[in-house]
């Protein structure tokens, strides 16, 4: 089964999550997709129980995921966004 990705953004910070069902998260510090990881916390909180930092993070389509990946200068070795 094909999940369509969905994406947070953390405009205060720079991050961006993607839900594909397991979410990953990219920083604009540190532009490599990995797991949500013990650093963040506060993160995996608000995506999996609605905890957390939730009201930091905006719903945004793909579009503009690419388009803020691309002014952080980020390019994808593996296709993946």
């Amino acid at each position: 089964m094909e999940y369509e990705a969905t994406y947070e953004y953390d405009a205060e910070c720079e991050v961006l999550i993607r839900c594909d069902p397991h979410a990953k998260i990219i920083s604009k510090d540190e532009p490599v997709w990995r797991n949500l990881g013990p650093k963040d916390d506060s993160y995996a909180r608000a995506i999996y129980l609605g905890q957390g930092c939730w009201n930091k993070l905006d719903t945004i389509s793909e579009e503009k995921a690419l388009d803020i990946l691309s002014q952080w200068g980020y390019v994808s070795k593996d296709k993946e966004i």
